[in-house]
């Protein structure tokens, strides 16, 4: 059956100069649910997973996540989340005017060296190895729900604390480009096709005929638009799911190869050795190990 393309949504976020950092008090929670539509907020957003593990769609990517992680989603990038099968994920999210708390006003005017925080261009990410993020995130939740004397400049200087850090991980951009690939519009309906079912059987007939493409225009325009040809792209996403799934599931790997899409175990450890050049029994091992450490 056909996956119907998914909805896109805008969302306007009530965030101004006078009140530029809004933040979710309660945990929001995440479940094992077929994504049918992807929004975007008109502001920044950053968010970090309190339990929990699944997949996040940025545009046409997949990417998993897990407890610990923070997310980085910039205006104009499409996203939505949802958990492992079998698995209830909470969240916390917040949204900002980051220029407005680094220009800040009164004790907190910007001195010269912030101007070139105002160019910060982060990439949408899911970030897995960001423990300093992740404390700020913390606290500035901390202090919008509490509310403590003077919790506002308190906010403004944790926000200036992560626009540091962001500079430090990403580097700046004077002018952010946005561009639309015309090819990826093109093969939109293929892309929502394979996001929505990479579990089941796709065929690559099916997706360029979703396309009203011949084969090779399909082909052709599909490697412009993704840099993979449409079978590496399954694979590179039923491979991210069951590494999701080996890291916070205890479900049988025989499970979750079938879970993943693959039709058979042999396929799921041949593309594992290839990638990894282990096992998925041995990476399961070695990622739980890192996680203790």
């Amino acid at each position: 059956m056909p996956i119907q393309q998914k909805v896109l949504e805008y969302e306007h976020m009530n965030i101004t100069p006078g009140d530029p950092v809004r933040v979710m008090r309660r945990p929001g929670v995440l479940y094992d649910r077929e994504i049918q539509s992807l929004h975007t907020h008109s502001c920044m957003e950053f968010g970090y997973c309190e339990r929990g593990s699944g997949i996040f769609i940025v545009n046409d990517q997949i990417i998993p996540f897990r407890e610990g992680d923070i997310t980085i989603m910039v205006p104009g990038d499409y996203h939505r989340a949802r958990s492992s099968p079998g698995i209830v994920s909470e969240w916390r999210w917040i949204w900002a005017d980051v220029a407005s708390c680094i220009r800040g006003g009164g004790s907190f005017a910007a001195g010269v060296e912030h101007e070139s925080l105002l160019n910060l261009n982060p990439a949408s990410s899911v970030l897995h190895d960001a423990p300093g993020l992740l404390h700020i995130l913390r606290e500035i939740t901390t202090e919008i729900t509490v509310q403590n004397t003077h919790y506002k400049t308190a906010v403004q200087a944790l926000m200036l604390r992560l626009a540091i850090l962001l500079h430090r991980r990403f580097g700046n951009v004077e002018v952010r480009e946005i561009t639309v690939n015309r090819h990826r519009s093109a093969v939109q309906p293929a892309l929502d096709h394979i996001l929505g079912g990479y579990s089941g059987v796709i065929r690559i007939e099916q997706l360029a005929s979703l396309c009203h493409m011949s084969l090779s225009s399909f082909r052709a325009k599909f490697k412009s638009a993704t840099g993979m040809t449409p079978v590496t792209y399954v694979n590179s996403i039923r491979l991210k799911m069951s590494e999701t799934l080996l890291l916070n599931t205890d479900r049988p790997i025989i499970d979750i190869s079938y879970e993943a899409g693959f039709q058979t175990l042999s396929s799921l450890n041949r593309l594992f050795k290839r990638t990894h050049g282990i096992s998925p029994r041995q990476f399961r091992k070695q990622g739980r190990s890192s996680l203790l450490s």
